[in-house]
């Protein structure tokens, strides 16, 4: 994150830091709050979707099942209540829903992060050695600049703050 939060502010003029920064912080803001809600949608409907069918053949209560679909903790629960050769049937196919729905949620995110370093690497401008400014420009640019004229004296100071 530092290494792209240097790029990000790096790669606008300085004056516009402060905008570039407020740009990357919301992108990450956004970035994160979409990518939970994306994984987490496509883990529970991968989830649902195979817990469903493997409970389609038997004969499940409406609100057991309404339960079981609603979270992987619910499906265990009622697995527990369940007890004996039911219930280990049914923990056994709810973890194996939740972790297809693990397997495709994160699949699918590292599609993502693959996509976005193909779409970083193909995008962002390289910096050769012949591109990088030579220390005497360096040293130019950062040289203080005189303030003569700019600040007020301590004496001038006096003389306005009278009656």
């Amino acid at each position: 994150m530092p290494i792209a939060t240097n790029s990000v502010v790096g790669s606008v003029p300085q004056g516009d830091a402060g905008v570039g920064s407020a740009t990357n912080v919301v992108a990450i803001q956004v970035g994160g709050a979409l990518g939970v809600a994306v994984i987490g949608s496509l883990l529970s409907t991968r989830y649902q979707n195979h817990i469903a069918s493997a409970l389609a053949a038997r004969h499940v209560p409406g609100a057991a099942m309404h339960t079981i679909l609603g979270s992987f903790g619910g499906a265990l629960t009622v697995a527990a209540r369940a007890g004996g050769t039911t219930g280990a049937l049914l923990a056994h196919a709810a973890r194996t829903a939740f972790m297809s729905g693990v397997q495709v949620s994160m699949a699918a995110g590292a599609l993502v992060a693959l996509a976005g370093a193909l779409l970083v690497l193909a995008r962002l401008p390289s910096r050769t050695a012949r591109d990088l400014p030579d220390s005497d420009e360096v040293s130019r640019r950062q040289s203080p600049v005189p303030l003569q004229g700019h600040l007020a004296s301590p004496t001038s100071l006096a003389r306005q703050s009278r009656p």
